[in-house]
């Protein structure tokens, strides 16, 4: 914020908690699409034998499992900030109220 000497934090909640759902249905889209994917390949996987298709498969695995990774760590994310979003939320609301009780107890 120009101008402004002090720390400044805003936190639209509606905004994080909307970035959550999106990273989690993202999550879930790519979750079913590697699941897809490798349901495909398994079945190509079951019809080729050799040291070449060994050497595939162990590729296909290696790449199933981080892809299984990168989508459970987005699903965190996603945990993560509704978290967040509550902490904030629950901080904010509590401040007002604190806030109130005080400018009430002034009667000005």
């Amino acid at each position: 914020m120009a101008g402004n000497s002090g720390n400044h934090l805003e936190v639209n909640v509606d905004d994080v908690s909307a970035a959550a759902d999106w990273i989690q249905t993202s999550a879930q889209d790519f979750r079913d699409t590697v699941e897809k994917l490798m349901t495909d390949v398994g079945s190509l996987m079951e019809k080729w034998q050799g040291s070449a298709a060994d050497t595939h498969q162990t590729a296909w695995d290696d790449w199933a499992s981080a892809a299984r990774n990168l989508s459970g760590a987005l699903a965190d994310d996603a945990d993560a900030l509704r978290a967040a979003a509550k902490t904030f939320d629950s901080v904010d609301s509590g401040s007002a109220t604190q806030i109130n009780s005080t400018v009430e107890g002034l009667n000005l």
